[in-house]
């Protein structure tokens, strides 16, 4: 062996028996041959595991300048790459393993059944029946396939990995159950765009119907907001960015009048407390990774956990358990970004900057020294997004009828070029109506007027650089 040499070892991690149930076989839960196994790579005179692989495949790389996700960059994937965001982070510390495991089989659990969603595991009975009585989705895995995004269905389909937030005084909810009502994609309403050479680029914005079981409310009392379920991997460095680096973009009032007016949002932890920095959710209304998987729990699933309780202060899911799917959602990794010493995608990178779009879609953000996972800290990251609220123009607003229904956080873009292989398709937007990168450009109004009318200006080759850049995320 050699100093830089790579050495390749493959691990099988199990999730640990229920020793502690009379009921159970203390033994190691059987399912798949390893539930859990990945692949390391060690350079030997460097220390610590990388993303770097040389395999069957040819490839050497990724190199260190396009880890997506610092030391969290996991290895690229080329067996199974469906289950590309399904991996657990290069570097985890040991502590966190078996709750990682421990989440990643509550999030497979079906809270209804108690099954799970990979055939050949066994029937989790103690969180069999745990579904409330209204709901929207009996597992996390339902709107998250392989931990990915959710997506439109067919015209005349109901919405499935969507859900409908509701804001009219009509609703009874906060979020439209199936108990209490449907939503379709009732149809597309088609419209063109002509690039300045001729090309022209169809779009399509879906159309909804709501039916609620009270036939005398009208779906504009309901006020709907439509939003795709988001990928997962990568919410447990953003939690990790300093609030005062995300608060430093803010200009709220645009007051060095380059036109873009980020906003910060500002929200009441779960269980209350005084307003706190909200960064994740289509509308950054929730504070921090716990915030968010306790909310899903109780709004799609009906689940109720300590960060959201019954009225009698109780819970179905303890603390212990709600912990362990936020480890496993904090350490899920990304992959590196793909050809990034290709000449046209090095073109493509460029012109995003010349274009504006790093305005919003920051390029680079570093976590704090404080994160409580180790692996999460001082770790330099490539999010593309400045996670403030901007004003996108009314095409893109919802139904909400509020004063924010066209706002939104910048959404962001690492991963999106795992998106066909992880999900089958490529939805983008809140919605899902953009089928392409350059869909969701043109879509953009609002603050991010100004790139849509750039990126109209480029001729075939310049967009094709663009779209081979974002396509390496």
């Amino acid at each position: 062996m050699q100093v830089g040499d790579l050495l390749e070892f493959e691990l099988g991690v199990f999730i640990a028996g229920n020793a502690g149930d009379p009921d159970s076989d203390p033994g190691a839960i059987e399912g798949r041959t390893a539930y859990y196994s990945d692949t390391f790579r060690y350079r030997v005179g460097t220390g610590g595991l990388t993303p770097s692989s040389d395999d069957t495949s040819g490839e050497l790389g990724p190199e260190p300048e396009a880890w997506l996700a610092g030391d969290t960059t996991i290895a690229w994937v080329y067996a199974e790459p469906e289950l590309v965001f399904s991996q657990m982070v290069m570097n985890m510390q040991s502590e966190h393993v078996q709750p990682f495991l421990r989440g990643r089989r509550l999030f497979h659990t079906d809270f209804a059944t108690g099954a799970h969603s990979e055939p050949g595991n066994p029937i989790f009975e103690q969180h069999a029946r745990k579904l409330g009585p209204v709901s929207s989705a009996s597992a996390c895995v339902s709107c998250h396939e392989h931990d990915g995004r959710g997506r439109l269905p067919e015209p005349g389909g109901a919405l499935e990995s969507l859900v409908v937030k509701l804001y009219g005084s009509a609703a009874a909810r906060a979020q439209l159950q199936a108990e209490e009502g449907r939503a379709i994609l009732e149809r597309f309403e088609a419209r063109e765009v002509e690039l300045a050479d001729g090309t022209r680029i169809s779009l399509q914005k879906p159309v909804f119907a709501l039916t609620a079981v009270d036939p005398t409310l009208d779906e504009r009392e309901l006020a709907p907001s439509i939003r795709i379920a988001r990928q997962l991997p990568g919410v447990g460095l953003l939690e990790a960015i300093d609030e005062r680096d995300i608060l430093a973009r803010a200009d709220a009032e645009d007051c060095n009048g380059d036109g873009i007016s980020g906003r910060a949002q500002l929200v009441a932890a779960q269980g209350g407390g005084d307003p706190q920095l909200g960064r994740f959710g289509w509308k950054a209304e929730k504070i921090s990774v716990a915030d968010q998987v306790a909310d899903a729990l109780s709004a799609d699933l009906g689940v109720t956990s300590p960060l959201v309780p019954e009225s009698d202060g109780s819970s179905e899911l303890a603390s212990a358990e709600l912990d362990d799917l936020v480890s496993y959602a904090r350490l899920l990794g990304l992959p590196a970004r793909r050809d990034a010493d290709d000449p046209e995608v090095m073109r493509g990178e460029a012109l995003f900057h010349q274009l504006g779009c790093v305005s919003c879609h920051a390029p680079d953000a570093k976590t704090s020294t404080t994160h409580p996972f180790v692996e999460l800290r001082d770790q330099t990251i490539h999010p593309y997004s400045d996670l403030l609220l901007h004003d996108m123009g009314p095409d893109l607003a919802d139904g909400s009828g509020s004063a924010q229904a066209s706002e939104w956080r910048t959404a962001p873009l690492w991963g999106i070029g795992s998106l066909q292989a992880v999900g089958g398709h490529t939805g983008l937007l809140h919605d899902g109506r953009a089928r392409s990168p350059l869909e969701a450009v043109l879509w953009h109004g609002g603050e991010a007027a100004f790139a849509r009318e750039r990126v109209i200006t480029l001729d075939a080759g310049a967009r094709a650089a663009l779209q081979a850049f974002l396509g390496s995320l």
